[in-house]
This record gives C-alpha cells, structure tokens and sequence, in this order.
C-alpha cells in the first residue's frame, strides 16, 4: 500500500527537506510542531505502513485529526516545494510570471503589468513555449479592453489575433510531429530491432507523412530537433549508417547554436549526444566518438543551473552505458567485467523509473559480457534480473535473447533437467511475444539437439553443424541479421561444433574488425 504523503517526502532530497523544516518553523509557528513531527515520522520509515503510523502519530495527534494533519503536511510539502525550485524549468517560470501579472492587474498597477507581459513573452519565444501565449495573450486583451475606444487597442487586438492565428499554426505543426515521434518510439521501445516485414512497412508509413518529407516543414526549434531525432532512428532501424550521422549532426548543431534553448532542454542534448555516440561506433569513427564522448561527460558542469538529481543519475546511467557499448563492439569483455566490478552494482541495484531501455541494455551486456569471459553464475544472477524485472512492453528483441541466454548458461552448468524446463518457458515465451523468427527458433533446436544426443558426437554432428551454419548464414538477411547485433550467440554454436572452449570463441572476436551495423 502507498500514501501520497509518504512518496512525496521520499522523493524530497535532503536539501529540499532542509528547506521544508525551516520554512515551516519560520512561518508556521506553534502548528509547525505537530506536522514536523508527523513528517519526521514519516520519513524515518523505509515502507509505508498504516498501522506503525498510527502507533506512532496517535502519540502527538488525536486520531480524528490525523487525516487532516496529514492533508495539511502534504499541502505544506507541495507548498515549498514550489517555493525551493521556482527556478527549477522555464514552464514554473512562466507560470509565477503569469502570477505576478495577475496580481499586477487587479492592483490596477498597469505599467508593472505591461513590464512582466513583456518579460514573460521573451521568456516565452526564448523557450519556444507557445503553448503559454494564449494566456499571455488573454492578460494583454484585459489591458486593452480598459481603454477600448483608443486607436492603441483596436490595432493591439488586430495585432493579436493575428499572433494567435500565426500561434495556432505553430501548435498544430508541434502537436503532429510530437504524435508521429511517439508512434515510432511507441514501436521501437516494444519492438526493438526490426525483424519483419510488417514492422517496417508501419514504420514507413510514419514517414510517408508530408511533415516527415522536407527538413523545413518543422516551425520550431524544438521539432526541427525531434525530426532529425526521428530520422536518425529510422536510418539505424533500415542500416543507413550515415543518414543516422547525419540527422543527429544536424540535431546537436541547433542545440549548439541555441544556448539559452539547450541550458532548457538539457535532456534533448543528452539523448543527441548520446545518439551520435552510438552511431560513431557503429562507423568506427573513433574521433567523433572521442569528441562527443568529452562533451557528454562535460554536461552536468556547462549547466547554468544545478542539475536534478534525476538528470544527474540518468547522466551517469548513460555515460556508463555508452562505455559498455564501447567496449562490446570492439569484444574488449575484460573491461566490461572491470565496469561491473567498480560501478554497475551501486548504479544498477534500482530500478529507474526513467530510462529504463537503457538499464535494460545495460543489465544484458553484464550478462553477455560475463557470459563471455565464462562467469556463468554471475552471468545468471543479471539474466534472471532481466526477466524478472523488466517491462514486457521494452525491447522484446532484448527480452528474448536473454531467455536464449538463459538456456545457454543452463547448458554449460549442467543443469540439463531445469533446462528442459527453461526450453519449454521460452518457446512459450517467443511464442507469446510472436518471436517466430529462425534465429531464435534456430538456437532452441540446437541445444535440444545437444540434449537428445549426449556422447554420440557422430549421430548428431551433421545435424548440429547444418543449423549452426543457417544460423550464421542469417546474419546476411535483411532482418534476421538484427538478432545478432546486441548479443551474438552464433561464436558459441560453433565451438559446440567444433569442441572447442566457447570462451576462446569470443576472445578471437577481438581481432576483428568492429561490424558496421545498428545496435
């Protein structure tokens, strides 16, 4: 069971809470005693429970009173909330300006009035949010209705209704590219990889639109930078490697050329960034990679204001990600394992409620990466995090490679009765999220052979060799190909072949060149 109350002050930093107490005594007097009491209690319990509450609250405040005690606590905690970051975005910006020109207007201070409209308008266009300007507008209105006789007004209300005209353009032409941009994640974040037909041809569709036709059909910064976002992501899911450069150059150079616009929307920068990352190892071109690395790493001390806490673990999320990546297309798994040692426990061990493809990419290289310097329980112990935890709605191409993971570790530990077992749940599994695909049907097939046929080398050799070889051969197919860009378990069918150690498989990777394919 959870309180409002509880996960509001859980949420709250210790500054926050510092704050909260302060403000509280300063202005609340004798009644702050008794809700800083119940907040202490509050917050010294690591769970909600009503019952311990009670016990403990029913010692300082009458029962009856409780739950208007713990209304006012909470209306308190919204209160300076509001107070401590007033400067936390430019929408609560806007919006304490929009209250000051409120309170400005009914004094009748008119000049006052007109100083903050104006104020607020530029705040408004420096952050491209036009979504504010009607209710700017409907203040501007009230001033010109005081004097509506004047010539000032008639032409200020002509001139208004022809911005507000000009307004609603611009918000349409942001409200149909943000409902395409989440018709592609809505896909890709579930999907992953393209592995069919059928995928692609949804996804060509969003890009049939005619708003996705020309780079000036975006009115604002802000699509212009989801455009190229978005075509950024279709160039990776079709392999145009440098159209996905491209794009997402494009996108960081607006970003650039608008600070005040960037020092906003930091995290449109970070997924930027961390996007060309991406597509630099995928080109191996290491000094772009170099370059935007250093930036990436930079950002948390160019930010004017103090990052959140929440920017500031998504930063360190992303950055420790983008390193595994690094090392996992050049098969530098010792370094992987050093990453996990020094930094993955303590950054892992909770589950983000943003991001959360990125903690999920991350947990299945830990285990790909253990998996592949012969660490099978430590391998096991991330496998069996993924599919406990993870969302079933993310990343089903990661999800289902995991489970084939899961029956590769059973294998090599031995465990052969729970692996009938784990074979089994995972054809249910690929079944269920209509995983059909040969290279996974293909890898299930060969661990049973391996199963049906235990010490007759020569009965099941041919067999054995003939599905490790079409399994190979997929990573030449239009979509099958994509099954083998995160974790490719095709280096351990062939050390089944040929008998030899599956770890010295994966170290021989290193001596070869980095594919040139979309992760």
């Amino acid at each position: 069971m959870q309180d409002l109350v509880f996960d509001i002050i859980h949420s709250m930093s210790k500054n926050e809470k510092g704050f909260f107490r302060k403000y509280s005594r300063i202005h609340s007097g004798k009644d702050a005693k008794t809700y800083l009491l119940l907040f202490d209690v509050l917050d010294g319990m690591k769970t909600y429970d009503e019952s311990e509450l009670k016990k403990k609250a029913l010692k300082f405040i009458p029962e009856r009173l409780l739950p208007a005690t713990k209304n006012y606590l909470k209306n308190n905690l919204v209160k300076t909330l509001r107070l401590f970051h007033e400067e936390i975005s430019p929408e609560v910006e806007i919006n304490n300006k929009l209250t000051s020109i409120e309170i400005f207007f009914r004094r009748r201070l008119k000049e006052h009035c007109r100083r903050e409209i104006a104020a607020t308008r530029r705040l408004i266009e420096a952050h491209e949010l036009y979504r504010y300007l009607h209710q700017l507008a409907f203040w501007e209105r009230q001033l010109l209705r005081n004097d509506p006789q004047s010539k000032e007004s008639h032409a200020g209300s002509e001139i208004l209704h022809r911005e507000e005209r000009a307004n609603l353009d611009r918000l349409k032409n942001v409200v149909e590219i943000e409902a395409l941009a989440e018709r592609l994640y809505h896909i890709t974040f579930s999907v992953g990889n393209i592995r069919n037909e059928e995928t692609l041809q949804e996804i060509r569709a969003i890009f049939d639109h005619p708003l996705m036709q020309d780079e000036n059909r975006p009115l604002t910064t802000c699509t212009k930078i989801t455009y190229y976002n978005m075509h950024s992501k279709y160039g990776e899911l079709v392999n145009d490697l440098p159209h996905v450069y491209d794009s997402l150059s494009k996108s960081i150079r607006l970003l650039h050329e608008r600070e005040e616009f960037r020092q906003a929307n930091t995290g449109k920068y970070i997924h930027a960034l961390y996007n060309f990352m991406m597509v630099s190892i995928w080109l191996n071109r290491n000094d772009a990679y170099f370059e935007a690395y250093e930036n990436f790493r930079n950002i948390p001390g160019t930010l004017k204001k103090s990052p959140s806490p929440t920017l500031l673990e998504v930063h360190r999320m992303l950055l420790l990600n983008i390193r595994i990546y690094y090392f996992s297309r050049n098969f530098l798994f010792d370094e992987i394992i050093l990453l996990h040692d020094v930094q993955g426990k303590n950054i892992l061990q909770k589950k983000p409620a943003i991001y959360a493809h990125v903690h999920l990419e991350t947990c299945c290289s830990f285990a790909s990466a253990l998996f592949a310097t012969g660490n099978l329980k430590g391998a096991l112990k991330w496998i069996n995090k993924v599919i406990n935890e993870a969302r079933n709605d993310l990343r089903k191409d990661l999800l289902a490679s995991m489970r084939l993971l899961n029956l590769l570790v059973h294998y090599e530990l031995g465990n052969d009765v729970l692996l009938l077992y784990e074979i089994r749940s995972t054809e249910r599994y690929l079944a269920k999220i209509g995983r059909k695909e040969k290279s996974e049907t293909s890898l299930v097939k060969f661990i049973r052979l391996l199963l049906e046929y235990p010490g007759e080398k020569k009965n099941r050799q041919a067999d054995l060799n003939m599905i490790y070889e079409e399994t190979a051969s997929l990573r030449n197919h239009d979509f099958e190909k994509n099954a083998f860009q995160d974790i490719d378990l095709v280096p351990w069918m062939k050390a089944k072949v040929n008998g030899t150690d599956y770890t010295e498989a994966y170290r021989n990777m290193r001596s070869l060149p980095v594919a040139a394919s979309a992760g």
